[in-house]
């Protein structure tokens, strides 16, 4: 009898341990990774349609949302390999592909300053649209380009305080007209002794006009 109940001892001991390993490495899988989505254009035109780049690597995403085809969008998701081989353009390039088991935006976070250590020129933009969603400023960006990556960065002078948008182009002469979404998280203006802040939404000192001055609730 003790015998028996000591194998029923070491049997219920390895079922856990082998359970244990594996929940380890569903969690190690399921990591969130930063990504870029990339317009490489229509495949009727020996484009790749849309790209998923991590790490400088390519997929084809087989379920890539809708709203979130946008270029040079920063965004963060799950994932698994898929086995189909993606071919497209010329010559018939091989991608590997990808599902997508989840995927979200990638927030920018705000820097602080003051007005003698930022930026002082940017390159040309619009802001087409802007409004808050809970703690996130959201807003459409237009500017020129399309052969180079552009970057953007969100200052906060903290007096006003105003939240000054720079852009970096990266000497791209090109002049196709892009248009990109940009997600900043507001959280850091929080005063503890307020449950609202009003900002002002300016672009860069360069185009000094106001957009708009926006009230975050929190």
């Amino acid at each position: 009898m003790k015998k028996a109940i000591n194998i029923l001892l070491i049997l219920i001991i390895g079922i856990y341990t082998a359970n244990s390993c594996k929940k380890e490495e569903v969690n190690i899988f399921n990591n969130f990774v930063f990504a870029t989505i990339i317009n490489s254009g229509a495949v009727e035109v020996d484009g790749c349609g849309w790209l998923v780049c991590i790490d400088s690597v390519n997929y084809h995403p087989i379920n890539l949302p809708d709203n979130f085809k946008q270029n040079d969008l920063a965004v963060k998701i799950l994932y698994h390999e898929d086995s189909t081989m993606y071919f497209c353009g010329l010559g018939a390039m091989q991608i590997p592909s990808i599902y997508i088991e989840e995927i979200d935006h990638e927030l920018m976070e705000m820097i602080f300053a003051d007005e003698n250590n930022m930026p002082s020129v940017g390159d040309q933009f619009f802001i087409d649209t802007a409004y808050i969603q809970g703690d996130v400023l959201e807003m459409w960006i237009g500017y020129s380009g399309g052969c180079e990556k552009h970057e953007f960065e969100m200052y906060v002078v903290t007096e006003n305080p105003d939240l000054m948008l720079f852009h970096n182009a990266n000497n791209d002469a090109c002049e196709a007209f892009l248009s990109t979404r940009l997600y900043i998280n507001l959280i850091p203006l929080r005063d503890p002794q307020k449950n609202s802040i009003s900002f002002n939404l300016r672009q860069s000192p360069e185009q000094s006009s106001y957009y708009a001055t926006l009230i975050y609730d929190y």
